[in-house]
């Protein structure tokens, strides 16, 4: 946390936006409608179940990812060193390798593709589950899991913030995170019960097809042949 201060105080300021934030009902019910009334009726559900299920694969994977290894016979000294240190590493080279292949692709490229990435990450896990391959084995796995995991948090994190208005960035980039997090919590919670009753392949393998909503959605709201998202943001429509 304190390496970011220096990049914080240095930071360039920004333009004070127009219109700003005077009341308390402003901030809280302004920007939750806004948002609705930008996106539409019909596709503000469409987004936000995109936010919801875009990341559900990695959520049901988190979940159960540990329990798993433990069951593998890794022991919790080999956990912790791949988890608390590779994954770590892994990520930031996913997150950097995201950014720098998002700039190049585009948004929804790049949703397509970092989703199809994570898929495959879970795949790893499955065949680790399936075929074994010991401590090698396990820091491949991992390894693909926590790249793919950085990319697809570096572009869930850009349509995010391309679904908020500017005026009220801060409180609809809360609530879009809202809605993500309940794919953690309410949606990963039956992981557990799932993966006893199939079994650890399995399971791996419905970790990975329940990326299926989310490219669904983004047939429509992503296309390949477009280059931007079609989000909720359109300063034509934009009520400011």
């Amino acid at each position: 946390m304190a390496a970011v201060i220096p990049f914080t105080l240095t930071a360039p300021r920004l333009r004070p936006v127009q219109h700003a934030v005077t009341s308390l009902r402003q901030a809280v019910l302004g920007p939750a409608r806004e948002f609705l009334h930008r996106a539409g009726p019909g596709r503000s559900w469409q987004l936000l179940l995109l936010v919801l299920l875009y990341r559900w694969p990695d959520g049901l994977l988190s979940a159960m990812a540990i329990p798993f290894l433990k069951l593998q016979g890794f022991s919790e000294a080999e956990i912790g060193l791949v988890q608390g240190g590779w994954a770590i590493g892994a990520t930031m080279v996913g997150t950097v390798l995201g950014g720098a292949l998002f700039a190049w692709l585009g948004m929804n490229r790049s949703l397509w593709l970092f989703a199809a990435a994570g898929a495959l990450g879970n795949l790893s896990y499955w065949a680790l589950a399936r075929f074994g391959g010991g401590f090698t084995g396990l820091i491949t796995a991992v390894s693909l899991e926590n790249v793919s995991g950085g990319m697809v948090g570096a572009v869930f994190v850009a349509l995010l913030m391309s679904l908020c208005n500017p005026r009220f960035s801060a409180t609809q980039y809360a609530l879009l995170s809202g809605v993500y997090a309940m794919s953690r919590s309410i949606l990963s919670s039956p992981a557990g019960v799932v993966a006893e009753t199939v079994g650890w392949p399995s399971f791996f393998l419905a970790t990975t097809a329940a990326a299926a909503p989310a490219f669904l959605l983004l047939a429509r709201l992503a296309p390949w042949s477009e280059h931007e998202a079609r989000g909720a943001f359109d300063p034509q429509r934009d009520p400011t």
